[in-house]
């Protein structure tokens, strides 16, 4: 059981994935998570959910992103509110204060996306140099 306000995990993943590829839909987007699940700079759509995204295929999250806090009143607020010191951050938020664009970003998981795409058994076999707890270096 997922509650409001809790990410998913592998298990919850796979199971979405499961749900959509019966409703013939391999990829598919989970957008406008809740806010407190995201990092401080994700931009608030409302006072619950977050302008977020994960592209999802086949059961495993292979991009993760959002439009970012380009204000920086905003982003000070947002920092109290994840309970850290806008003090911490000064060199960050000096940029802020010069003013920001509207941006935003996102992360792929190249090794995700080549193990769904090639339908492989396990990551390891996507990556160059694979670590575990047996193998540390290369």
């Amino acid at each position: 059981e997922v509650r409001w306000g809790d990410d998913f995990g592998s298990r919850e993943e796979r199971e979405i994935g499961k749900i959509m590829g019966e409703k013939g839909n391999e990829m598919y987007f989970i957008t406008e998570y809740p806010l407190d699940c995201k990092p401080f700079y994700t931009m608030p759509k409302d006072d619950n959910l977050s302008r977020s995204f994960d592209l999802g295929c086949k059961g495993m999250e292979i991009a993760s992103g959002s439009q970012r806090i380009h204000d920086v009143n905003l982003l000070i607020e947002r920092l109290r509110a994840n309970g850290l010191n806008p003090k911490d951050f000064e060199d960050y938020l000096k940029a802020f204060r010069y003013g920001m664009p509207p941006h935003g970003g996102f992360g792929l998981g190249i090794e995700r996306l080549l193990m769904v795409l090639l339908d492989l058994a396990n990551i390891r076999e996507c990556i160059l140099f694979p670590r575990d707890r047996t193998r540390l270096h290369p």
